[in-house]
């Protein structure tokens, strides 16, 4: 790259000022030397004369344009003057050469100012051009990109956690008991998460799946109980998608991930671990089987579960229940383990003198598949342990925000009389949950247990 520098600056000229007017002071110097030379040789015709002397302004004005050409020419002469007046020689200053050479150098002169003004022009146009290309350049990646995240997120969309409780609430039966009408909007609910084509959903009876499904979406073979992902999600009690298997090279089975029934198996637990049913899927949007959209997917499923258990199912839990609460927690080992996907915690304490706030009714501002653990302290302050399943920080940090309004909007309540703890994340910040679970009895015995816990 150095010696192309080098090689344009001799050919073409350098941009530096200042070494321009030295190399036209120097070339005009040569010049004169060269005049002085030739007017001491003698020729024998006039066609063996040639002006060398003219070579230098025609250099300067190739090289740096009309104006220093025609300088350097005049100082050639002014030069030459100026030796035949000091030195007392008698160099010839015939006027028709020196005109001959201004003419000369004059032309390539404008020659040379006319090819740069081009050039300078054509460079621009392709500055801009280049510039146009670099923006047309990012531009279209930024658009791929954004159509790229746009496909996968529309293709991955999540249906609202609130949306889908709420509508489950609406079709659950007050009994607890599973009928086809229940199972069927099951699978309606999930769908919204994850595109659904084929499965079955099949209940479990003394931990024994039926034979024949409940209800079903699409045509349904005949349940394969043997398959890997049914056997992982039975013993694990986990939802399993064929991604999963995929991405762990699925060495349990044999013939390979493509050879499985089934892209996702989902089974319906509830709080303490019982089985109410499983749905098996043949075919679902395989793009849509996400960590998050799975996670989304078994947290619905034990929710159903919870429901159609009523001897489990309590999202406000008395400070005796706290097993069941301890319970709801280790649940959420199974999102973080499996899913990679964090649940949150807070705790609200009633600080008041005279314990005025009212610290229990923030639980009729419940949020979807929130749990609530109504206990007190060491001091006997009312508190409330509130468990936001698979909610991140910022989620629970807007919670957080609302209930603070909610509880300073009611009259002669200020900040200092409760106090917030959290959000923690239940697994990321697990020894701070568990120093809370100790400061407020969870582990304790002198509470006395209530019949949810013998479940």
């Amino acid at each position: 790259m150095k010696l192309k520098t080098i090689i344009t600056n001799i050919v073409i000229g350098t941009r530096n000022e200042v070494i321009r007017w030295v190399e036209l002071v120097v070339i005009s110097a040569i010049s004169v030397l060269i005049w002085r030379y030739q007017n001491t040789i003698s020729y024998d015709a006039a066609t063996d004369y040639f002006f060398w002397p003219a070579l230098g302004p025609v250099l300067v004005s190739l090289r740096y344009g009309f104006g220093k050409g025609l300088i350097s020419l005049l100082l050639t002469v002014a030069m030459v003057e100026g030796l035949n007046t000091l030195t007392g020689e008698s160099i010839p200053l015939s006027i028709s050469v020196i005109l001959g050479t201004a003419l000369l150098t004059m032309i390539t002169g404008e020659f040379r100012d006319s090819w740069h003004l081009v050039n300078q022009r054509l460079t621009l146009n392709q500055e801009f051009a280049n510039s146009r290309l670099e923006m047309f350049t990012q531009g279209y990646h930024l658009l791929k990109v954004s159509h790229d995240q746009l496909e996968q997120r529309l293709a991955g969309q999540q249906m609202s956690l609130r949306t889908a409780v709420q509508e489950i609430k609406q079709f659950t039966s007050a009994d607890g008991k599973l009928t086809p009408a229940v199972a069927d909007r099951t699978l309606d609910v999930l769908d919204k998460v994850i595109s659904i084509y084929e499965a079955g959903f099949y209940e479990v009876i003394d931990g024994e799946i039926s034979t024949r499904p409940l209800a079903q979406h699409g045509t349904v073979e005949e349940l394969v109980l043997d398959d890997p992902m049914v056997r992982d999600a039975i013993e694990q009690r986990i939802t399993v998608g064929a991604r999963d298997l995929s991405e762990a090279g699925d060495r349990t089975h044999p013939k390979g991930v493509s050879k499985l029934q089934y892209q996702l198996v989902v089974p319906l637990v509830d709080v303490m671990g019982n089985i109410k049913a499983i749905i098996v899927a043949s075919q679902v949007r395989f793009i849509q089987l996400t960590q998050g959209n799975i996670a989304l997917v078994h947290l619905l499923a034990s929710f159903i579960a919870n429901l159609v258990s009523t001897d489990v199912h309590t999202p406000k839990l008395k400070p005796e229940q706290r097993k069941l609460f301890l319970h709801y927690l280790s649940n959420q080992d199974n999102y973080y383990t499996h899913y990679q996907v964090d649940s949150s915690l807070v705790v609200f304490t009633d600080q008041s003198k005279n314990q005025s706030v009212d610290i229990e009714h923030i639980t009729d501002f419940r949020r979807g598949a929130d749990i609530y653990w109504v206990t007190r302290d060491k001091n006997r302050n009312q508190a409330v342990f509130v468990l936001m399943p698979i909610t991140n920080l910022i989620e629970a940090e807007r919670y957080v925000t609302r209930i603070r309004k909610i509880l300073m909007s009611r009259p002669g309540v200020t900040e200092a009389d409760f106090d917030i703890i959290g959000p923690l994340y239940v697994n990321k910040q697990a020894e701070q949950v568990q120093d809370l679970l100790i400061r407020f009895g969870a582990f304790s015995d002198d509470l006395a247990d209530s019949d949810y816990t013998d479940h």
